[in-house]
């Protein structure tokens, strides 16, 4: 279920982790707006 998501976004191969992001990682360190916000929840 997440290929599909993986392969919209176009990130680069160099951007896979090969394990779990919290969201709480995206909310604390990434510049967001109040859409971006609200879109991950």
């Amino acid at each position: 279920m997440t290929e599909p998501i993986y392969k919209y976004l176009a990130l680069p191969e160099a951007c896979f982790l090969g394990k779990r992001v919290f969201k709480n990682l995206f909310l604390k360190n990434a510049q967001l707006g109040a859409a971006d916000k609200k879109a991950f929840d």
